[in-house]
């Protein structure tokens, strides 16, 4: 059965966002970042970048063991993403969606692959890191996604509700991650999103536009 955005209303106290293809477009700064690492470190043919964008939502790290690929390419993409960090660019929508959830007071959390510092410059740089509780990097749990740790530590951190609680996010990952922390998924799909792997996992919402997500959550209703 296709998901539905018009099953029972939920009132989210708490959202947990995955931040690149969610809130940011930073695709174009991915692909020159593990073209150039790959570059640096091993040379020749690297392995085509949509097989890396099949794992978003995981730490580098991780990435690069299931690729096959050397660890030490991880420094060098840091390195090359910072470099690029002015090439990010915030979704359309997407500022006054953060605006609007955080006026009506609700709880948020970013939930990345990206190691905290990365994610909270990247933040900072943008703007963005007002609109957000919590940023958890993946670097501060044991196992990130797929894995639930990170929407459970979310939850604990924020004395949230699980009931009450939706993870936004645009990759595999960030399903698994959400539905085996026992909380509702919304799948995003303004960004690049693999949408077939994704739709497989049955996610609880579909969302092409970030004002949807407003709708969901019934700020409007709540005034």
């Amino acid at each position: 059965m296709p998901p539905s955005n018009h099953d029972e209303p939920v009132k989210f106290e708490t959202i947990i966002f995955d931040l690149d293809g969610v809130i940011i477009c930073s695709l174009p700064v991915a692909r020159e970042a593990y073209y150039a690492a790959h570059e640096a470190i091993v040379g020749g043919e690297p392995p085509p970048f949509t097989e890396y964008q099949k794992y978003f939502g995981r730490s580098f790290p991780e990435i690069l063991k299931i690729m096959g690929l050397p660890i030490e390419m991880h420094k060098v993409f840091k390195a090359e993403s910072n470099r690029r960090m002015s090439m990010i660019e915030v979704y359309p929508g997407i500022r006054d969606m953060l605006e609007s959830i955080k006026n009506a007071g609700i709880k948020t959390a970013i939930a990345t692959g990206k190691d905290w510092e990365r994610a909270t410059a990247t933040l900072e740089y943008l703007d963005l890191l007002k609109y957000f509780d919590l940023v958890l990097g993946s670097d501060l749990v044991e196992k990130p996604k797929p894995a639930p740790d990170m929407a459970l530590k979310a939850m604990e951190t924020l004395t949230a509700n699980p009931q009450t609680t939706l993870f936004c996010g645009d990759a595999v990952a960030d399903v698994m991650c959400g539905k085996s922390a026992n909380i509702r998924v919304a799948a995003a799909f303004w960004g690049e999103a693999m949408e077939d792997d994704i739709m497989a996992l049955n996610p609880n919402y579909v969302l092409r536009h970030p004002p949807e997500l407003i709708d969901l959550i019934g700020i409007k209703d709540r005034a």
